[in-house]
């Protein structure tokens, strides 16, 4: 379906639902819409394959809000300072690892599988 691109956090289901009213889009992405943008500029083609680590139903853990870096890239330390902070959200920062390490998965299936056709 329709991505959102957001350059902000959507965190909360009800900011999740809001934005499928608003837009129609099935997932909100903090980084295809860049390169898409930059792909529609420079009049290259561009498709983003997605797979979703953070469901609509689902919180995101205040302690991950911080955790991750401009260049997308875990910030561990910031994690776990969040984690001492509120150690009720550990079981939510498990989830969403767990969940993260199963979109990346798919990722490198879908990879493996059209890499071919594209070229890759």
């Amino acid at each position: 379906g329709p991505l959102a691109g957001s350059a902000e956090v959507v965190a909360t289901p009800a900011d999740k639902v809001r934005l499928l009213e608003r837009t129609g889009a099935q997932a909100v992405d903090m980084e295809s819409h860049a390169v898409a943008g930059a792909a529609a500029a420079a009049g290259l083609p561009f498709l983003a394959i997605r797979c979703v680590a953070d469901r609509a139903q689902r919180a995101l853990p205040r302690a991950v809000l911080g955790g991750v870096g401009p260049e997308g890239r875990v910030r561990v330390l910031a994690v776990v300072v969040g984690i001492l902070r509120s150690p009720g959200e550990l079981g939510g920062v498990l989830t969403l690892a767990r969940d993260s390490r199963r979109a990346l998965s798919c990722l490198r299936r879908v990879a493996l599988l059209a890499g071919p056709r594209f070229g890759l």
